[in-house]
């Protein structure tokens, strides 16, 4: 029978804002103040979010991570790690910046393998990756330039591996803002999952819109997604993108992407990358459009 599992990402920044707001510098991040009204809500999936423990380093007290084992053993509720990627750059070519951000994703990966997650998402290349990638993309004959970031981020992986032992299918590549074939080469390569990020797709982020494309290309390696609407648009000559929108403001092809899941028989969690109201929006959504998949 097929059946989708969906999750959200444990942090609700509209919830952090509202902290920010209440109690000024004296406030502090709680992890599972996110985590248990996701789950009171209905969601049986929860992605943890690894940058928070950097920024809120009490978040993750022993009596917290009793509390997420006890979730995960008593309660069945899955669990998936995204590695950090503020500030974290693994293809980069100055070497101090490189080997620091591999430091701190071996760290984290130490730090929650206490819970065994299903599979730990990377961004193999960061946001200057990103910067440099959109820039080029104007200068005809330009991917050369790539090349020695993608030479980066495979030794990056590799790092990773040797340092932490882990079985490099755990380990889930996400199509960031950084040409999709390269993406899928480090993969590849080093025999890693794929995680695809609709709204990312949807924007054009990885050099394509065509999300079921792009779906059906990775499955072999397909483990999850991050799941958002997202649009790429020409509006008087200039592009207009948008991700991170809840499902139905955006060009998601909600029928033909769930029938393709059903197709290829996709068992891994569908992760909301949305705050918990707009998650709650879109499941609505999704309900009302698709009453025939009996989403409860």
């Amino acid at each position: 029978m097929f059946c989708l599992r969906f999750g959200i990402i444990s942090v609700d920044f509209n919830k952090i804002i509202e902290g920010a707001r209440k109690h000024g510098i004296n406030y502090k991040f709680q992890i599972l103040d996110h985590i248990k009204p996701a789950i009171e809500s209905g969601f049986k999936h929860i992605e943890l979010n690894l940058d928070v423990i950097y920024s809120s380093p009490h978040c993750l007290s022993d009596k917290v991570k009793d509390e997420l084992l006890d979730l995960k053993g008593q309660k069945n509720i899955t669990f998936t790690a995204h590695l950090p990627i503020w500030a974290i750059e693994l293809s980069w070519l100055n070497e101090n910046i490189r080997k620091a951000s591999v430091t701190s994703i071996v760290e984290s990966i130490k730090i929650i393998e206490f819970l065994d997650p299903e599979y730990y998402v990377i961004h193999a290349t960061g946001d200057h990756a990103s910067n440099l990638y959109r820039l080029l993309k104007k200068y005809k004959d330009s991917e050369v330039l790539i090349l020695p970031l993608v030479e980066k981020a495979s030794q990056s992986i590799e790092e990773i591996l040797a340092k932490t032992e882990i079985n490099p299918r755990k380990i889930a590549c996400e199509t960031v803002e950084f040409p999709l074939k390269y993406t899928i080469m480090i993969a590849e390569n080093y025999d890693l999952s794929f995680l695809v990020d609709t709204g990312h797709v949807l924007s054009g982020q990885p050099g394509t819109t065509d999300l079921l494309k792009v779906t059906r290309t990775v499955r072999n390696r397909l483990v999850g997604f991050h799941i958002h609407d997202g649009y790429l648009r020409i509006i008087n000559g200039e592009e207009k993108r948008a991700d991170h929108i809840p499902l139905g403001y955006g060009d998601m092809p909600l029928k033909e992407f769930f029938q393709l899941l059903k197709e290829i028989d996709f068992k891994g969690p569908l992760v909301f990358e949305l705050p918990l109201s707009e998650a709650l929006k879109s499941m609505k959504y999704i309900k009302e459009t698709l009453p025939e998949y009996n989403i409860v």
